[in-house]
């Protein structure tokens, strides 16, 4: 493995301290093994030095919501198989363009494996993967380790930990794929969503959930859910319970974009509700 100098580089370490305006990262091994200013850092030899003069050096970025695969539910032991082999091509191109960590969220046991291999190094080149596994509702937003009722979701829950999920995603409200939906529906109930977040908690698993409007925003936020994703229609008093709770809001700003819509042929229903976003 090359050991590598990069100097003479605008360094962004990511902790809100001010840039080091000419500076240089050691690469050894794989590994930092020194940053500061150029001047106070020194290139062992045996080290390529590079110079990035006039470009920036930071941390790799953390995507906290992709769908890296195909949603479980929908899919047989075939196509697992294939789309886990086409997230392999997704979380490489993650990584060229400079996102390291890469959070699933329509994660299942499948998924557990396609980590691990990453991680075990016998799969090159790619982000880091943290599987969110899909706990979610019959005819809910996104179909995954379908449960319903407090106990049924519990089991669940307990299934796809004992699997190795790093986390727990669900749905509190519809969305904008299915014609059946819409964004105001409610997917769980607030008692379902207690429970699917107790039994998280209860194995130190945090619960990332699909809201974007009420009363499935409420909901979600009154169950406890760590990270609440979208809230196309998010209002005042959600924002307030988050804050008030300590909760993450992660925003999906891309989907009711202008951009999102130029060039893609969305089914109508789709498109109507993206525009009304």
């Amino acid at each position: 493995m090359t050991n590598i100098a990069l100097v003479h580089g605008r360094i962004i370490d990511g902790s809100g301290r001010a840039p080091i305006e000419s500076g240089t990262v050691l690469i050894g091994d794989g590994r930092l093994k020194g940053v500061g200013p150029s001047g106070e850092v020194p290139v062992p030899a045996g080290y390529l030095t590079v110079d990035v003069r006039g470009a920036s050096v930071l941390p790799a970025l953390i995507d906290g919501h992709m769908h890296v695969s195909s949603e479980p539910g929908r899919l047989d032991h075939l196509g697992h198989v294939r789309t886990n082999l086409q997230a392999v091509g997704r979380l490489q191109d993650c990584l060229r363009w400079g996102t390291g960590t890469v959070a699933h969220a329509a994660g299942s046991p499948e998924s557990v494996i396609l980590r691990d291999v990453i991680r075990g190094g016998q799969v090159h080149g790619c982000a880091d993967l943290v599987v969110g596994a899909a706990v979610t509702a019959t005819c809910g937003h996104v179909r995954g380790r379908s449960a319903d009722g407090p106990w049924e979701i519990r089991r669940a829950v307990r299934e796809m930990i004992a699997a190795g999920a790093d986390f727990i995603k669900t749905c509190a409200s519809g969305g904008f794929q299915w014609e059946h939906e819409k964004l105001t529906h409610e997917d769980y109930t607030l008692e379902e969503l207690r429970a699917l977040v107790e039994q998280s908690h209860a194995r130190e698993k945090r619960v990332h959930v699909h809201a974007h409007a009420q009363p499935g925003l409420g909901n979600a936020i009154a169950a406890g859910c760590d990270v609440i994703l979208h809230g196309a229609l998010i209002d005042e008093a959600a924002l307030e319970g988050m804050a008030t709770k300590g909760l993450w809001y992660m925003p999906t700003l891309h989907i009711t974009s202008e951009t999102a819509r130029q060039g893609r042929n969305w089914p109508a229903h789709m498109s109507e509700r993206m525009k009304a976003a």
